[in-house]
């Protein structure tokens, strides 16, 4: 990361991604103050396609912010009643704290490297483990009671416990396919939940699409085995809804996070308690201009709603976007990375798709296979076909390589 006159290297690696010290701040906000989003928006109206970042932010930081702060402020605390999804989560992590690290080590090899007995043993073992997931899944509500002091090492240690969940779950799953392929994919539905829950932020959001990546190439190794049994389940993978609702929880989240610092620092009332004033008292750094932070935020809303935008329309407002903030110190660091997240979403969109169209040709229904579009063209994936079975491929690529799915089944098109 390189530095920029004027903003110092920490307030950049504050607002990018929201890794450590902050990183949770959002999903405090959005449980204490649900309506935060909407405080803001109702204070200030989102940046119009194209315009002007000066004049899309004048006039909006007196009367605007009191008027946000009272808002935020009138929601109180949220009492949740029932099961807490999180600390049920904990609960497995500390069933996973106790395997041996052998155990935990023949999680990371594939199941077909194990005897019979041993894999057996292993799955027979992570049972306790998966109920927890299993019943976390139909939990009341998510809190990880976390907050705005909340230590880099409690915010590291709680991804490093999804990704240990995640590769546990993937390995139990891929076991189960073997005798019960409904009740493997429930189980990839219950990691599935595990991911959405932890969308509460960019990082939250790259590390929920990194695990539906994997999610779904298991499903398409096992696309033979997908019967009607399995529907509701792998409906409930595969929703294109659901995917857009995480990218814009995980956007909104981050640009309430950033606005909700600010606003506290700003607010005579609790500067001296703020997050951003600990970071300045400490290192002694001036933090980036309101205007610029709020620029920044107001964009992040409008990325938010532009996932179903046609791919012209939406590089025809980003390029605007990317323009404006070069001229902005702040913004010029936090937008590049932006465009990133949302191709990584848009890749999840096609994958839930050419699965389904998979599926669809494994089962020979080629009627089937003709509806089932790429997202990204409206136009049947391309077909390809394997020694052992046939790939599906589409235009659309993710670090200079288009997006494919390969299935094992052998199929004569």
């Amino acid at each position: 990361m390189k530095d920029v006159p004027g903003i110092p290297r920490i307030w950049i690696a504050l607002f990018t991604g929201l890794i450590l010290a902050a990183g949770l701040l959002a999903l405090v906000l959005f449980q204490k103050r649900p309506s935060l989003e909407s405080s803001v928006s109702q204070a200030q109206p989102g940046i119009s396609r194209g315009a002007n970042p000066a004049s899309a932010l004048s006039g909006t930081s007196g009367a605007a912010d009191a008027a946000r702060r009272a808002a935020i402020a009138a929601q109180g605390a949220l009492k949740h009643k029932g099961i807490n999804a999180a600390d049920l989560y904990r609960n497995a992590a500390a069933l996973y704290a106790q395997l041996t690290d052998k155990e935990k080590a023949l999680l990371r090899r594939p199941r077909k490297e194990l005897s019979a007995d041993e894999a057996a043993a292993l799955y027979a073992k992570l049972q306790p483990i998966m109920d927890l997931l299993r019943a976390a899944r139909a939990a009341n509500y998510f809190d990880w009671g976390a907050g705005p002091m909340t230590p880099a090492s409690d915010i590291g240690a709680r991804f490093q416990m999804e990704r240990n969940l995640s590769t546990m779950a993937l390995w139990e799953s891929d076991y189960r396919f073997q005798d019960d392929p409904a009740g493997a994919v429930s189980d990839l539905a219950a990691l599935e939940a595990m991911g959405r829950d932890g969308v509460d932020s960019m990082l939250g959001l790259m590390v929920m699409d990194s695990n539906h990546g994997s999610i779904v190439n298991l499903l398409a190794q096992n696309a033979g085995s997908l019967g009607s049994a399995a529907g509701a389940d792998l409906s409930e993978l595969l929703s294109a809804a659901s995917v857009q609702q995480s990218f814009q929880g995980g956007l909104n989240a981050e640009a309430a996070m950033a606005q909700a610092m600010m606003d506290d620092y700003n607010n005579p009332a609790t500067r001296g308690q703020s997050f951003v004033q600990s970071l300045v008292k400490q290192n002694g750094v001036t933090p980036p201009a309101n205007a610029e932070v709020q620029w920044v935020t107001q964009t992040e809303q409008a990325l938010a709603n532009s996932l179903q935008e046609p791919n012209a329309q939406f590089q025809q407002w980003w390029s605007q976007q990317l323009s404006q903030a070069s001229t902005m110190p702040f913004a010029n660091q936090i937008l590049p990375s932006l465009d990133g997240v949302r191709t990584k979403t848009q890749a999840s969109l096609v994958q839930n798709a050419m699965l389904q169209a998979g599926i669809a040709l494994v089962q020979n229904d080629q009627a089937a296979f003709q509806t089932i579009l790429d997202p990204t063209t409206g136009q049947p994936f391309i077909y390809v076909q394997t020694t052992n079975g046939f790939q599906l491929g589409s235009t659309m690529q993710v670090g200079g390589k288009p997006v494919t799915m390969t299935f094992a089944s052998p199929l004569a098109k």
